[in-house]
C-alpha cells in the first residue's frame, strides 16, 4: 500500500480553481434583471389600472366629506353656510373638482366659497356629468338638518347625479352616482 504525502495533497486541494466562470455569471446576471423588469412593468401597469379605482374612491370620500360637513354644520368663515357643503364638478376642468360651502345659498359652487380643490389621479379625467341628461356642471349640495340633497346643473335640480371617469392610458371607465337621498355609489 503506497501512501501519498499529504503535504502536496493539501497543496493540491488549495489551489483547485472552483469557481464560476464568467458566462455563468454573465447568464445568472440576465435572469436576474429579466425577472426585475418583468416585475416593474406588471407593478406599473397595476398602478395605472388602480389610478382608476382611487378617483373614483377619493371622489366618493370627498361627496361623503361634504355631506359630514353639513350634518355636523361645520362652519365657514365664522358661520355656518346658507345653503350647506357641497362638491361642484365641471367638464371645463377634468382634472379636479372642488369642495365649497354654499355661503350665498344659491346651490352652485362660486369661486370665493372654495374650501378645497381636489385634483384626480395622473391619467384620470372626469369626461361626463350628468343628471338624466349631460351636463357641462353639476353642483351636489347637502343642507342639513334632513339632510336635503340638491343636484344642480345650473337651471335645475335633478334626483341622481353621475360623475364619469375615465384613464386615459387604460380606456377603463368608472361612475360615481349620488342620489337624493345621499347615496353614494362607486361603479
Amino acid at each position: 500500500m503506497k501512501i501519498k504525502n499529504i503535504r502536496n495533497t493539501k497543496y493540491e486541494i488549495l489551489n483547485t480553481n472552483q469557481g464560476f466562470t464568467l458566462i455563468e455569471l454573465l447568464i445568472s446576471l440576465f435572469i436576474i434583471m429579466l425577472m426585475t423588469a418583468l416585475f416593474l412593468s406588471n407593478y406599473s401597469a397595476g398602478t395605472r389600472a388602480n389610478n382608476l379605482s382611487l378617483g373614483a374612491q377619493q371622489m366618493a370620500e370627498d361627496l361623503r366629506t361634504a355631506q359630514n360637513k353639513a350634518l355636523g354644520s361645520t362652519q365657514y368663515n365664522s358661520s355656518f353656510p346658507k345653503g350647506g357643503w357641497g362638491v361642484h364638478f365641471t367638464t371645463a376642468s377634468t382634472t379636479k373638482y372642488a369642495i365649497f360651502a354654499d355661503a350665498s345659498g344659491d346651490k352652485t359652487y362660486q369661486t370665493n366659497e372654495m374650501y378645497q380643490i381636489t385634483p384626480l389621479p395622473p391619467s384620470i379625467v372626469i369626461t361626463g356629468l350628468s343628471n338624466g341628461s349631460a351636463q357641462s356642471s353639476l353642483d351636489i349640495t347637502f343642507l342639513p338638518p334632513d339632510p336635503i340633497v340638491r343636484i344642480y346643473n345650473g337651471t335645475a335640480t335633478s334626483t341622481t347625479g353621475y360623475i364619469y371617469l375615465k384613464n386615459t392610458v387604460t380606456g377603463t371607465t368608472a361612475q360615481v352616482k349620488v342620489n337624493i337621498l345621499g347615496l353614494i355609489q362607486v361603479n
